[in-house]
């Protein structure tokens, strides 16, 4: 009953997921990094225990590293400001998937998976991390040449939903620490 309350209590937590994916996968796009793990992803995704490893057993792993073992543990027992033990486990969680063209949104998602962690619970993250992942496969399973940018529009379309992104994103996350500052005094 307690994971349903803290899963009310992060509406709008997960009214900024979905604009930060949207956002980092179009500024991804835009910058044209360099995808070291295409023949991986490709190898990984073209087998059913691939798919469930990256849908499922990757997030539960990952969480357990980044959020539950190193941030808990920064939270618990050190005196580092929440935010930079957020910073930290979110820099090493960048780091670890050593790829250029997910360097943005691994940051980025580190980042809200660290605040989520530290403010609602390990489930709240895991589950947010598990569907960011589930989106990547399902739109590089159903279209591997997929470009977003295209399909809105082209760039200056995408440009201006960058920007409102930058905008809705952090306002919704503002709310959402604000809502769970006053569930946990």
């Amino acid at each position: 009953m307690q994971f349903v309350h803290k899963i009310c209590n992060a509406r709008y937590g997960f009214l900024a997921v979905v604009p930060a994916i949207l956002m980092l996968n179009l500024l991804t796009e835009r910058f044209d990094l360099t995808d070291n793990a295409t023949p991986i992803i490709e190898q990984l995704l073209s087998r059913t225990w691939g798919i469930v490893f990256v849908t499922i057993l990757g997030p539960v792993i990952e969480e357990l590293i980044f959020r539950l073992a190193i941030l808990g543990s920064l939270l618990r027992w050190t005196r580092i400001n929440p935010w930079i033990s957020i910073v930290i486990s979110a820099s090493l969680f960048t780091l670890a998937h050593w790829n250029p063209a997910q360097t943005p949104v691994a940051l980025a998602m580190g980042i809200m998976l660290g605040i989520f962690y530290w403010r609602s619970g390990f489930w709240l993250c895991l589950s947010i991390h598990i569907f960011n992942n589930a989106i990547a496969v399902l739109e590089y399973k159903f279209s591997p040449d997929f470009s977003l940018t295209d399909s809105i529009g082209g760039p200056v379309v995408a440009w201006v939903i960058i920007i409102l992104c930058a905008f809705v994103v952090p306002g919704s996350m503002h709310r959402y620490i604000n809502e769970t500052n006053q569930t946990i005094k």
